[in-house]
């Protein structure tokens, strides 16, 4: 598509979709979108391996013209793809997202206290450093006290093989550090899925591709130290 496509719950039913921010170039593909107090805040990548975002108050958010600029976040150049966007409760609007070939490869992440001014990305896991092939499909989740919570897969070259793990790590120092990568599944595993709990638990589901297409969870009840 030539970009994102909005629409809104009004009177009991949808409204018709309409074009409201039109992507800069290859379009808009894998977009995500989360509401942090009145406004909206969305991010996608393009077929061009571009991370982008963008941010509207939601009563606008309908309307063309309201979005901001689209932003590159993904920085030097490599091709990216993958992202995803979560909010705070502080107010902070957090993103990862994954280069998954070649030299720079890895999972990488970025914040923003309000939407404007966004860190310089960095690298939850260097891919390349560690001797993969390739990675992909980051997962992200922030807990009431600030801790990151990031889940990924282990990938072959596109196109070329199947998955080969399950992988988290967590940041206690908001994307500063991180810890070194939990093997939480190994195999042909893919697409997972991490979210918190107010109390600390951090939860992991991931799908086994094979023929069953078998769910599996893991669990950690004191913030990701142990599962």
């Amino acid at each position: 598509g030539a970009g994102l496509m909005a629409a809104r719950w009004e009177g009991g039913a949808w409204t018709q979709p309409a074009l409201v921010l039109e992507s800069p170039e290859g379009g808009a593909v894998e977009q995500n979108l989360v509401a942090q107090g009145g406004r909206l805040h969305a991010i996608w990548s393009t077929q061009d391996g571009m991370i982008l975002y963008s941010t509207a108050f939601a009563q606008d958010a309908y309307a063309a013209g309201s979005w901001s600029d689209p932003r590159l976040l993904s920085g030097d150049g490599s091709y990216a793809i993958a992202p995803d966007l979560v909010a705070d409760a502080a107010g902070g609007i957090h993103a990862v997202f994954a280069v998954p070939v070649n030299e720079g490869r890895g999972i990488y992440y970025t914040r923003s206290a309000d939407g404007g001014t966004w860190t310089p990305p960095r690298q939850p896991f260097d891919a390349a450093g560690a001797g993969w092939i390739a990675a992909g499909q980051p997962q992200l989740a922030v807990d009431e006290y600030g801790f990151l919570h990031v889940a990924w897969v282990r990938n072959a070259l596109p196109d070329s093989g199947s998955p080969e793990g399950i992988y988290y790590a967590r940041s206690l120092d908001g994307g500063e550090t991180w810890s070194e990568p939990l093997d939480a599944a190994i195999g042909s595993c893919g697409w997972p899925q991490v979210m918190v709990r107010p109390e600390g638990g951090v939860h992991l589901v991931w799908q086994e591709l094979s023929d069953q297409d078998t769910w599996w969870h893991r669990t950690s009840s004191d913030a990701g130290e142990i599962w």
